[in-house]
């Protein structure tokens, strides 16, 4: 069995403002990064020493090109900023747009918006980028 890469374009990020299971997708990103981080915790005795995991820390950073088409229900910059704005709890799938066999995802909800950046060049496109606080663990799916 051969083993092949998942190229990252073929990978979308899509919210649910509602906080459900009903996603949309953010569109024309250029990048998302998941990052699951902890603080490690030293316990030193006599008998030596062990390393754990104390408090996690859940992040799903995108980058992506604001734009603007009043007839396609796909979200954009205006959409990540209402929810910063209003604290909207989101759900969120982070994998293909429509997973099929032999494919992973992930999957959460209660992430809320916690930065929120739009940038304006004077050359090139307007671009945005956000970061997502996960409220939990994301959920792990493989479809066989």
């Amino acid at each position: 069995m051969a083993t092949e890469p998942i190229e990252g374009k073929k990978l979308v990020i899509l919210v649910d403002f509602a906080n459900g299971t009903t996603y949309g997708e953010l569109i024309c990103l250029t990048e998302a990064t998941m990052q699951l981080a902890a603080n490690v915790i030293t316990a030193a005795s006599r008998c030596g020493t062990t390393k754990f995991n104390g408090d996690k820390d859940r992040t799903i950073d995108i980058n992506g090109l604001w734009v603007f088409n009043p007839e396609s229900p796909k979200q954009s910059a205006g959409a990540v900023v209402d929810a910063f704005e209003n604290d909207t709890r989101v759900g969120w799938l982070f994998g293909p747009e429509t997973p099929g066999s032999g494919d992973e995802w992930f999957t959460g909800v209660d992430a809320i918006f916690s930065n929120v950046t739009i940038g304006a060049p004077q050359e090139g496109a307007a671009t945005f980028t956000a970061t997502m606080q996960l409220g939990n663990a994301p959920e792990h799916h493989f479809e066989s």
